[in-house]
């Protein structure tokens, strides 16, 4: 686009056009991006709180099962 824009003797204009475009793809690519990574993240907090839980209750009821 830089050529035919120097071509043209409007290199300015080109460069935005390419700039506006790129820009663009480069927030689509992000936007996907993270749309992907969502429920990924879900998924990973979920199993790191029921670990926590877990952690938290067994000790619990094992000591339940000792006393009785």
């Amino acid at each position: 686009m830089a050529d035919v824009g120097e071509r043209g003797g409007n290199t300015g204009e080109m460069l935005e056009k390419a700039g506006i475009i790129y820009e663009r793809d480069l927030e689509t690519t992000i936007e996907t991006l993270v749309s992907l990574l969502q429920p990924a993240l879900v998924i990973f907090l979920s199993i790191f709180v029921v670990t926590l839980a877990m952690a938290m209750y067994l000790p619990l009821f094992d000591i339940i099962k000792t006393v009785r």
